[in-house]
């Protein structure tokens, strides 16, 4: 979940980086735990924060604030304001929404990561419930539900939900990967990353997952990810609602008995460094960069929150 925080902005690009006004505080009992929405609550964690957020109170090379900064964060509102302040953020990552100031500074704003109500509800109920912030946690009740949902597997979950988790765990490895290349060397240094590690990435990311994987747009940096007629038309619908307000819902099609989700790209903050307005968003040094790097790019212009591209999954 993360700066692409995502971050993860996967971007699991970054999961709850941001920066806030005032908060308020206090001092009611949270809701009781609930073990399914535990179970699922991990299950999110696992496939789509857990790139950028770390499972270690005290990590290394972090990318994005740990589980354990996150709780004590959340946890200082009170646990009546716990679940609807995180929730919150979640559904619409920004800058007021968030309680941890400190660490949009530090990383940058993570962008609204692909998750359905259902899953924000259970992550958050997890959140809230187990001590993540606790060495204890890490060593011995994370490697145990680790290997809890392992042997679960995919456990029901619906051709659409599967291939969102799948877009999820992709996103989250390209932003880790990405912010990484950021935060030592620069974005002119990330742009290097992009163009001769993305591919190699999402590739490893689709034998590892057990599906096929693609990052597709209208207007492409490089060619060979432009969006085919299906693909662009799912795109022109999902922009117009997104410019409505509205929410662009991930699409699952049946072609050639293969199951083919298409999950929105949006941009954020980050984004626009790569992305935005030339010599505005974007720096003179990194626009030189990316006319060497790509002679045939039409990926500039954008502003937040527009969509940039989507993800394809094609799963048996």
């Amino acid at each position: 979940m993360s700066r692409i925080l995502y971050f993860l902005p996967l971007w699991l690009f970054p999961f709850f980086t941001g920066c806030s006004g005032e908060l308020p505080q206090s001092g009611a009992a949270p809701t009781p735990a609930d073990s399914t929405l535990l179970t699922a609550g991990f299950a999110v964690l696992e496939t789509n924060c857990l790139s950028c957020h770390s499972a270690n109170p005290k990590p290394t090379g972090a990318v994005a604030p740990s589980l354990a900064e996150l709780k004590v964060a959340y946890a200082a509102l009170g646990p009546d304001v716990f679940v609807s302040h995180m929730t919150r953020f979640l559904q619409h990552p920004a800058p007021e929404r968030s309680a941890m100031p400190e660490a949009i500074q530090r990383y940058g704003l993570m962008p609204k990561m692909l998750l359905s109500e259902a899953q924000m509800a259970a992550v958050v109920h997890y959140l809230q419930h187990q001590p993540v912030e606790t060495p204890q946690w890490y060593a011995t009740e994370y490697p145990a539900a680790k290997a809890r949902l392992a042997q679960a597997g995919s456990g029901g979950q619906s051709p659409l939900e599967r291939g969102a988790n799948l877009a999820m765990a992709t996103k989250s490895a390209l932003g880790k990967n990405l912010l990484q290349a950021i935060n030592s060397q620069g974005v002119e240094h990330a742009l290097a990353f992009c163009n001769t590690r993305a591919y190699p990435l999402t590739d490893s990311m689709s034998q590892a997952l057990g599906a096929r994987i693609r990052r597709v747009s209208d207007r492409p940096r490089n060619p060979l990810n432009r969006a085919d007629e299906l693909q662009a038309n799912y795109m022109r619908q999902a922009a117009l609602l997104i410019s409505q307000g509205q929410e662009a819902k991930p699409l699952l099609q049946t072609i050639n008995g293969r199951q083919i989700g298409y999950y929105p790209i949006t941009t954020n903050d980050m984004c626009l460094k790569c992305h935005g307005r030339p010599n505005a968003d974007i720096t003179p040094a990194a626009l030189a960069r990316i006319k060497t790097l790509y002679p045939h790019d039409e990926a500039t212009g954008y502003a937040a929150n527009q969509l940039r591209g989507i993800f394809v999954v094609e799963m048996e």
